[in-house]
Formats: C-alpha cells, sequence, structure tokens
C-alpha cells in the first residue's frame, strides 16, 4: 500500500515538472517570436525610410537640373481657312491644308507639341515647338482640332471671353470638348482685346481678372499665360499681370524664343502668314533644342 502511494507521488511531481517545463518552453518561444517581429518591422520601417529618401534624391536631382536653356520656335496663328473671301488681311488667314502638312511634318519627325504652361519643365523635352491660336476663332475647332486629335498635336487657344460663343468664335460647348481631349490649353487673350498699354492700370486690371474670372468659373482652368492683344504691353502691365497670378505673356512677333533671351513674361513668337512654305516651316522648326546640365 505504501509502494502504490510512493508511486503515485513520483507520477504526480513528474507531471508537475513536465508541466512547467512546457509553461517555461512556451513563455521563451513567445519572447522570441515577439522579438523577431519587432524586428522585422523595425527592419521594414528602416527599408521603407531609405527607400523614400532614395527615391526623394533622386526626384530632386533627375527633375531639377542646375541648369538649361531651351530654344523653342512658337508660331503664332490666327484664322485658318482655304479661301480668304477678299478679307482685308489675307495673310492672317492659313490654309487648313497647310496646318495638316505642318502636323504630319512634326508628327513624323518626333517633335514635341508643348503648352506654353509647359515651360517651367521644359528641360524634360528635347525639341519643344509651340503652337498658338489667337482670339479663339472657331476655325480652330472646325479646321485644326481634327489634326491636332489626327496627329496627337498639343496646340495653345487663347480666347477673347466677350466674343465666346458670338458669330465666328467658338462656343463654351466647343471649348470644353477641345479642353477635355487633353490636346488644346485654352488661356486668356483679355475680355475685349484691347491694346492693354494704351489703358489705365483699372482697365488693364479689369481685362486681366476678369478673363481669369471667366475660365475659371466656365471651364474650370486656372489661366497663367496672358497672350498680349495687338503685341501691346509694357512694364505696368506686366507688373498687374504678374499680381494676378500671371506666370507667361506672349507678345506678338520677334521671332523664334530663346528662353535666355527673353523674359518669360515676353515670349516672342513667329508670325505665321498664308504664303509661309512648308520648308520655310521646317527650317524655323529645326532650331527646336533643349540643353540641360544635371551637374
Amino acid at each position: 500500500m505504501k509502494n502504490n502511494s510512493k508511486k503515485t507521488s513520483i507520477v504526480i511531481i513528474l507531471l508537475i515538472i513536465i508541466i512547467l517545463l512546457l509553461i517555461l518552453g512556451f513563455a521563451i518561444l513567445s519572447k522570441n517570436v515577439n522579438k523577431r517581429t519587432f524586428n522585422v518591422i523595425v527592419d521594414d520601417t528602416n527599408v521603407d525610410k531609405d527607400s523614400n529618401n532614395s527615391i526623394s534624391k533622386l526626384k530632386e536631382e533627375k527633375l531639377k537640373p542646375k541648369s538649361y536653356s531651351a530654344v523653342i520656335p512658337t508660331y503664332m496663328y490666327h484664322w485658318v481657312k482655304e479661301d480668304t473671301g477678299g478679307y482685308e488681311y489675307p495673310e492672317m488667314m492659313v490654309k487648313p491644308s497647310e496646318i495638316k502638312k505642318q502636323f504630319e511634318y512634326l508628327n513624323t519627325n518626333n517633335y514635341d507639341t508643348i503648352f506654353i504652361t509647359d515651360l517651367n519643365e521644359i528641360y524634360n523635352f528635347k525639341k519643344p515647338i509651340a503652337l498658338t491660336f489667337d482670339d479663339g476663332w472657331q476655325d480652330v475647332y472646325n479646321s485644326v482640332f481634327p489634326y491636332a486629335k489626327e496627329y496627337k498635336i498639343k496646340i495653345s487657344m487663347y480666347v477673347i471671353t466677350d466674343l465666346i460663343g458670338t458669330p465666328g468664335y467658338c462656343t463654351i460647348d466647343q471649348l470644353k470638348e477641345m479642353r477635355d481631349s487633353g490636346l488644346v490649353d485654352i488661356q486668356s487673350h483679355t475680355v475685349t482685346h484691347r491694346e492693354l498699354a494704351t489703358l489705365s492700370n483699372d482697365e488693364v486690371y479689369k481685362e486681366l481678372s476678369e478673363s481669369k474670372k471667366y475660365l475659371k468659373d466656365n471651364l474650370n482652368i486656372d489661366t497663367t499665360v496672358i497672350c498680349y492683344p495687338s503685341g501691346s504691353f509694357n512694364n505696368s502691365v506686366i507688373k498687374i499681370a504678374e499680381d494676378l497670378g500671371y506666370t507667361y505673356g506672349l507678345a506678338m512677333d520677334g521671332g523664334i524664343y530663346y528662353t535666355n533671351r527673353s523674359d518669360k513674361m515676353e515670349i516672342t513668337r513667329i508670325f505665321l502668314t498664308r504664303s509661309m512654305s512648308l520648308q520655310t516651316f521646317i527650317n524655323y522648326s529645326s532650331n527646336a533644342n533643349v540643353v540641360v546640365n544635371w551637374e
């Protein structure tokens, strides 16, 4: 009887020891697992942090060159009509068939057609060309926009806001359609197309601010480019424009635009006339170039 009791006690003691060892082993295992999990989380955080820092550094190094300069043939168009119809200034009416040839040439030869608003990152392009259309004529919708879509050409339009929807000018729906295509940038050519350098400061302010407001309210466009009517501007006009948030200004002529020669509020343009040959267009366009210093 005593032997049985002794055996039972030994078994109970062994079971208690086994249970205690299991509990101790589980506790140690859990501690190690938690430690490893914690370390993994910390290491992942460090990796993410290092990756983000590397990406940021890469972006800063690659997207912000030390210096750059560009040559940008910037063309100025007005009407686009096959027949001048006895108009007083026929040279301002370019044939749609010529537009087609010009767009086809740019597309085939891998030119970068840009918006004026792309100038702040011009170093991302190699052969930039800007195609600008003044006044907001319906000719652009009827005779230019189809070719822009066909050849994937970007163009910029400068609208006189008081004339939108009047005979001969684009309607608001046409402007929306072109804007939504991603191929047409719409900017300001003032409210009434008066020569800004001849106006009082209050009048200039009204022309620039109200056209800007109209484009925001009706097309949701934050206007940053002013195309000076008849190329008329002076230092006062530029100051008012800049105070209103315009960052680029287009002159009426002056030839090829060099970023290191002209101020961005006085961008020179090539007056594209009816008699300009395709070869002349090619000669001007061949100057397109961007030089970037990444060092």
